[in-house]
């Protein structure tokens, strides 16, 4: 089992230990986008406003609405999208 401290040579790594390290370790620097249903659907959670449907007055702007990743950040999407809902 890999442990902490110097690090086992490459003879040494059983590749379940790997996969359990990489798995413990490994993230993303990427917001989940995509995530949330938008549109006119029955299923979709937003509407084309950005309101969520079913309550009254409340928007999201969050980029779960966006439906593909940017190959930037995303801070850039989010900001314009709080300001079309503003609008």
């Amino acid at each position: 089992m890999l442990s902490a401290g110097t690090p086992p040579k490459p003879a040494d790594w059983a590749v379940e230990d790997l996969l359990t390290a990489i798995g413990n370790s490994a993230t993303t620097i990427f917001y989940r986008v995509g995530i949330c249903r938008t549109g006119i659907a029955d299923r979709a959670v937003i509407d084309p406003q950005l309101r969520v449907k079913r309550d009254n007055g409340l928007h999201v702007i969050v980029a779960s609405i966006v439906r593909w990743m940017v190959s930037d950040n995303t801070a850039s999407p989010k900001l314009m999208i709080t300001e079309q809902a503003d609008k």
